[in-house]
């Protein structure tokens, strides 16, 4: 078995999070199925402009043999749940940017599933979906959720679009290079001066390939091309509703923001602290997943001693890791190195019920070193096949475009390797890849768009999700961005950890969304929602790890 690769694509999970779970809940849960369904190669330039007259004047023609493979793998993954679901795909034209119509046109493509209770009196109202990443297409979250919410199918129209540059639209695909880094614990001149040259190199070449159109990678672009959908499915005047998740509750925002009189009902779940820019959002990362490793994981994992046999105490389960880890920095367990054990940890904290398979993967690894000093890992097969270097290089490429594109950035590499040493001391988890995927902002050569004050005076009021122990958008960043935005709610889940609020399995959370959602009952205050024990427990622990 080949190491796994140390990409921005293999590491940055927040953009695809596997989830092993065999039912669709939270739209990551097909992730695992549609890893590694590259987009079609990347275009050479952009196409013929348009008037906007023109681009307003498209007309839609939904086929679902224009769906992409991802999305038609996610309609295959939710089948047993709702076999009856009806998906069908889209392609128009959208301004390569919105400020300068000369400058052509790119493919947008959506993806629909249909409401099972239209009628002529009462039209499907349009949800808006979207799974973050930044750069994460649409298409096969809208199956998800369809298939999970069959509330919302009553009364909306599900639609993913898939963001400029990624998936079924003129995709972006800039390949990823590994940096050369096998333990971030450990780096040596030599190898942050290889890590820096790969991302340099990344850019480069990013850059000569698509120079055209990654000035216009941005956010603000992206919400247009969702308000040009809008238009085109439901009519100038008719107001869209919208769920983004992670990401995509930074472009609700944003979308709110900039068409207040385009959206009505917004739901922003697993919050960025989308009232300041990406890096001050993604800063907080680190910390956020070691909570939720060193706070609910590992007790977790000892208080189920008698299953897994790792330790009755968090310091013994802190142990087996960290042998496991050194083990793989050894050479001594099959295709790994110290950072890929970080990186399969990392990905199963995104949700409850990942724990039991990071659990076995660190005590089953840890007893057949101790019993044989070398083994292979203790996880399936097709998780590190998922986990590989095989997946959609457009996210990649449009995931930088947005973060270096959307809000100023320091472009010194000694800025990120400062706040690299200052992390990797303190959240290990993740730190070293966390900083180094950050860090390709430092060779971006484009000016960034100037932002948005997203304050809440613009636009609907938004409701607001969060758990209280998120890992990749800590809660600390959600209560921000309530904070500085007035016209927001905001349900907290208490004692919850996994990434997202809404479809988790929670009750509480479910009834207060969907109500608005599919009624438009707002809160009229904000609501805490207890949290769901985790994986063969009867009540909440309490998290009493501390940044």
């Amino acid at each position: 078995m080949a190491p796994l690769a140390f990409s921005p694509v293999a590491f940055a999970a927040e953009l695809t999070p596997v989830d092993p779970r065999p039912a669709p809940g939270l739209p990551a849960q097909v992730n695992a199925q549609i890893r590694g369904l590259s987009a079609a190669p990347g275009p050479t330039r952009p196409k013929t402009s348009m008037t906007m007259t023109q681009y307003r004047a498209q007309k839609v023609r939904w086929s679902a043999k224009n769906c992409t493979k991802a999305t038609l793998a996610a309609k295959v993954a939710v089948k047993e749940i709702t076999p009856k679901v009806v998906v069908e795909c889209a392609t128009v034209k959208t301004p390569l940017s919105w400020s300068d119509l000369s400058k052509g046109s790119m493919d947008l493509h959506f993806s629909r599933v249909r409401s099972t209770t239209p009628t002529k009196k009462a039209k499907a109202r349009v949800l808006f979906v979207n799974p973050g990443g930044p750069g994460g297409a649409a298409g096969p979250m809208a199956v998800s959720v369809a298939a999970t919410a069959t509330a919302l199918r009553k009364t909306h129209d599900i639609v993913g679009v898939d963001p400029r540059g990624t998936g079924g639209s003129t995709a972006l695909n800039c390949p990823p290079k590994a940096l050369g880094v096998s333990d971030s614990r450990v780096l040596t001149s030599k190898v942050r001066n290889e890590a820096r040259t790969n991302l340099k190199n990344f850019v480069a070449g990013c850059v000569k390939k698509y120079d055209a159109y990654l000035p216009h990678i941005t956010t603000l672009n992206t919400v247009s091309d969702h308000d040009l959908v809008r238009q085109l499915l439901a009519g100038r005047t008719v107001k869209a509703d919208w769920y983004g998740v992670s990401g995509g509750s930074w472009m609700g925002a944003w979308y709110a923001q900039r068409y207040p009189n385009s959206l009505e009902r917004v739901v922003l779940d697993a919050n960025t602290e989308f009232t300041a820019d990406w890096r001050t959002s993604f800063a907080a990362f680190p910390m956020g997943f070691q909570r939720r490793f060193e706070g609910q994981f590992l007790p977790w994992m000892a208080r189920q001693n008698k299953e897994f046999k790792a330790g009755s105490t968090t310091k013994q389960t802190k142990a087996a890791y960290e042998r496991v880890r050194a083990a793989a920095g050894k050479g001594k367990v099959t295709g790994m190195r110290a950072d890929d054990v970080d990186a399969i940890v990392m990905m199963l904290m995104y949700n409850d019920e990942s724990f039991p398979l990071a659990a076995q993967f660190i005590a089953g690894t840890d007893a057949a070193l101790r019993k044989n000093g070398k083994t292979d890992p203790a996880i399936p097969k097709e998780f590190l096949e998922a986990m590989g270097d095989d997946a959609d290089a457009s996210a990649l490429t449009v995931r930088t475009a947005i973060l270096c594109n959307d809000t100023p950035y320091t472009r010194t590499p000694a800025s990120y390797e400062r706040e690299f040493r200052g992390n990797i001391a303190r959240y290990p988890l993740v730190a070293g890849m966390h900083d180094m995927v950050m860090a390709g902002c430092a060779y971006w050569p484009y000016k960034p768009a100037a932002a948005p004050k997203i304050d809440g005076t613009r636009g609907p009021v938004k409701l607001m999700v969060q758990t209280e122990f998120d890992p990749a958008t800590p809660i600390e960043g959600a209560r921000k961005a309530h904070a500085a935005n007035a016209s927001t709610r905001m349900i907290t889940v208490a004692g919850a950890g996994g990434h997202g609020g809404y479809l988790a399995m929670n009750p509480c959370v479910d009834k207060a969304v969907n109500a608005y959602l599919t009624k438009g009952t707002m809160l009229t205050r904000d609501l805490t929602c207890a949290g769901t024990p985790l994986p063969n427990e009867k009540k909440v622990f309490p998290v009493t790890w501390k940044p």
